[in-house]
């Protein structure tokens, strides 16, 4: 609790001077989407992100909301303000692809379900949302929160390009991260495009800079947001990643499919069983077996999306013995049962 409040006390000043910068954007009425009707609300930000569900549980002070949405090129910042006065708002976000989300918590806390996690977003945080995987939010009175959208694929060619090669999906670790070291540079960072924007002269927001900016922003987020690769964007003095971990991955990624033991992870890494659950929990937040069945979840993930087979081919081919187990873990980790996520892929 003590570290919480030290966090929180470090960065309520980066969170103060993004939000004083972002007065001009969601106060600007040529620009602000505002309504007290919850069903205007739902299909505005369906039309803005994805489909939602909205239920406002407020009293009889009432209900309002404003949105606005400030395009760069490839991303858009978003101010939104959802003032449920003295109840709540409880928001299901579907899920959809090729969005994420960096969410900042300006006034007010949300809980957030996301990726088989809960996630308490407080002033001053911020934290990463997959939108394939959907969401489920709750705020509190006059929540307010500062929103960067950004293509899954901005973010995946960026790694690319960095990486010199194809790599995995990009996993955002469910975390909330406050706004102190690299994410408070990426707090001030936005603070200053945001107060650029409201004036008449353009530098990085220029038509000529704007990739640029684009990209110097997104490495600041994968920076700031623990994800699974994070260390490979780490200073040289942060902690790599073993060779181990590395060896671990590789062998499980190989043999999605087979009956992989703990032993067996164990002999291909080459370490102790010890040494390489400690390195889990360091470098993954996760047991050894536990990072196995994400990645199996994964795969059955984008087999069904791509519908490459019914429900009961895709859960065995991705190590899947048991199928209502099978279920019920998917529908953790990514809020929808394997059938929809078929039924989804298929209706497109």
């Amino acid at each position: 609790m003590i570290a919480q409040a030290d966090g929180a006390m470090a960065a309520a000043p980066h969170r103060d001077a993004l939000a004083g910068a972002l007065q001009g954007l969601y106060q600007d009425p040529g620009r602000a989407f505002r309504t007290h009707d919850p069903d205007h609300v739902r299909l505005h930000m369906s039309q803005v992100f994805c489909r939602h569900s909205l239920q406002v549980r407020a009293e009889p002070k009432g209900f309002g909301f404003s949105h606005t949405e400030t395009p760069l090129r490839q991303l858009s910042f978003n101010t939104t303000i959802y003032d449920g006065r003295d109840g709540e708002v409880w928001c299901d976000i579907a899920p959809c692809d090729n969005i994420h989300l960096i969410q900042f918590s300006l006034a007010g806390t949300a809980e957030i379900r996301h990726a088989g996690a809960e996630v308490l977003l407080r002033p001053g945080e911020m934290c990463a949302l997959d939108l394939s995987l959907g969401a489920k939010v709750r705020f509190n009175a006059d929540y307010r929160h500062f929103t960067i959208k950004i293509p899954t694929t901005a973010l995946t060619q960026l790694i690319a390009q960095d990486e010199g090669r194809n790599c995995p999906p990009l996993q955002f670790t469910p975390h909330a991260v406050p706004l102190v070291g690299q994410a408070a540079a990426l707090g001030n960072f936005v603070s200053l495009l945001c107060s650029e924007m409201q004036g008449p002269e353009r530098g990085l927001t220029h038509s000529r800079m704007i990739d640029t900016t684009e990209q110097m922003l997104m490495r600041l987020l994968l920076l700031s947001l623990p994800n699974n690769y994070y260390d490979h964007h780490q200073p040289a003095a942060g902690p790599a990643i073993p060779y181990y971990i590395r060896r671990a991955e590789d062998f499980m990624r190989a043999n999605l499919r087979e009956p992989v033991t703990l032993d067996a992870i164990i002999q291909a890494a080459g370490i102790s069983s010890r040494s390489l659950q400690a390195g889990f929990r360091r470098h993954r937040q996760d047991t050894p077996l536990g990072y196995l069945k994400k990645l199996r979840l994964d795969s059955a993930h984008r087999a069904l999306r791509a519908g490459r087979g019914n429900v009961t081919q895709i859960a065995l081919e991705t190590g899947f013995t048991h199928l209502s187990k099978f279920a019920r873990d998917y529908r953790e980790r990514f809020g929808e049962t394997p059938s929809e996520t078929l039924m989804r892929g298929a209706s497109k």
